[in-house]
């Protein structure tokens, strides 16, 4: 894919922005592989003078899942993710020096188990739990964009304890609910490195849970799926507690054909 164009322009500046992007994925038998590389561009340029800024963004996705084997009934489903994301602000001055004011790099990889177990023809669960994540986060920055902070460097690592489940099973003919649960845990430290003063470093642990839950009516090849906001199951609806929040989260409509 690839597309550009001018966003906007007046008098005294003028705006532009373009993308070239690239998808690719590979199916077997055993196993999905999936590549995704993305290139953003935006120019910003003074008209009357000679500064020009430019932001310069590149996203590069690489998926690996290994189709189910069958254990005992049980599918397993081993998936893959790794990711590199940068970004950075680029400035030329009137006397054509360039300057990189800020750069940030993102780097990711999660290590999933997904078990899928049919109880029956009309009800199944879904297990995927995370054996391995971790992301790394770093923001270099020109003394001229800040005069204090030469970089910060985020590290995050969520090991074991981060899982979701989810059971799905046919009440009627017409009807089917779904629960599921979440579970994240994540620790998360940050270094902050300053051009003169001494350093710092952080560290924070995060842990939540949530429970989710919706139903799909079926009216003959149409599907209406909806997805219900869990804090209704300690609220309650409006009539008994007086909430404001939405009944649901999502709601779609599937046409079979």
């Amino acid at each position: 894919v690839i597309y550009g164009g001018d966003l906007y322009e007046d008098n005294d500046f003028k705006e532009k922005a373009s993308t070239i992007g690239l998808g690719l994925g590979l199916s077997s038998l055993i196993f999905d592989i999936g590549f995704n590389y993305v290139v953003p561009k935006y120019n910003w340029e003074e008209k009357d003078g000679d500064n020009r800024e430019t932001i310069n963004y590149s996203e590069l996705d690489l998926n690996f899942r290994y189709l189910p084997f069958e254990l005992y009934g049980v599918k397993i489903i081993p998936e893959m993710k790794f990711a590199i994301d940068t970004q950075s602000f680029d400035n030329e001055d009137e006397d054509g020096e360039n300057t990189d004011l800020y750069k940030v790099t993102d780097n990711s990889v999660t290590l999933n188990t997904i078990i899928c177990y049919d109880f029956s023809k009309a009800s199944k669960a879904v297990f995927d739990i995370q054996l391995f994540g971790m992301g790394k986060s770093l923001f270099e920055y020109d003394s001229d964009f800040d005069p204090n902070i030469a970089s910060i460097d985020v590290s995050q690592v969520g090991p074991f304890g981060t899982w979701k489940v989810g059971v799905e099973s046919f009440i009627k003919p017409w009807l089917i609910g779904r629960f599921g649960a979440v579970k994240n845990y994540s620790k998360t430290v940050v270094k902050i490195d300053f051009r003169e003063d001494n350093d710092i470093e952080t560290t924070e642990t995060d842990e939540d849970f949530k429970l989710t839950f919706g139903l799909a009516f079926k009216f003959g090849k149409f599907t209406l799926d909806a997805n219900f906001n869990e804090e209704l199951l300690f609220t309650g609806p409006n009539f008994i507690s007086g909430t404001q929040q939405d009944w649901a989260s999502a709601l779609s409509m599937k046409y079979s054909f």
